[in-house]
């Protein structure tokens, strides 16, 4: 029974990650195509990188520590508080401050309204695994962790295309004066 269960999560953590590796691939072309999104793009691609930078340095941490003294504390408030933030600081770090800087040092509008929703979805998943390590067992921890992911990954998913849609203007030179004209993006 226990196989089974190990089975089924491996293959939720696995689809996730195909998952997330697509939406990565679809923001990366569009930071190529588009240099008017470039730093947007850029924002949500830290949020994408995020679940892959956290798996290697859990395994990391796995490596060089038991597995149970990165879950022995879980429902504990204060040690599992004091776990949450030894194990997971790289994860506040990209979910939380990188948005935070971007929103105190790049004033254009479209960047701070993809800040703000990536700074939005960050913590949401912060804030859901720090709670699931505080009051949930394990096995339910990794379960609402990955859907709660899943769900803020569709976010910035449906925000990637509202992105998309979004037509840039360049100014174009010709014989008779100054035009302004639509580039539409393709995307392969």
């Amino acid at each position: 029974m226990s196989i089974m269960i190990l089975l089924v999560l491996g293959l939720c953590v696995l689809g996730f990650y195909i998952h997330v590796g697509i939406i990565f691939n679809r923001v990366v072309q569009l930071a190529q195509q588009r240099s008017d999104l470039r730093t947007s793009a850029w924002l949500l691609l830290v949020n994408l990188a995020e679940p892959f930078i956290m798996g290697v340095w859990l395994l990391i941490q796995l490596i060089y520590f038991d597995f149970e003294s990165l879950i022995g504390s879980v429902g504990e408030p204060l040690a599992a508080t004091s776990s949450f933030f030894t194990y997971y600081w790289p994860m506040a770090l990209l979910l939380i401050g990188i948005p935070v800087i971007a929103l105190l040092f790049i004033p254009q509008a479209q960047v701070r309204a993809t800040a703000i929703r990536s700074l939005w979805t960050g913590a949401m998943r912060l804030v859901m695994v720090w709670l699931c390590f505080n009051f949930i067992m394990v096995g339910a921890t990794i379960l609402i962790a990955i859907g709660l992911s899943i769900w803020s990954l569709r976010l910035i998913n449906s925000y990637y295309k509202s992105l998309m849609a979004q037509s840039s203007l360049a100014v174009v030179f010709d014989q008779h004066g100054l035009a302004i004209q639509a580039i539409v993006p393709s995307i392969e």
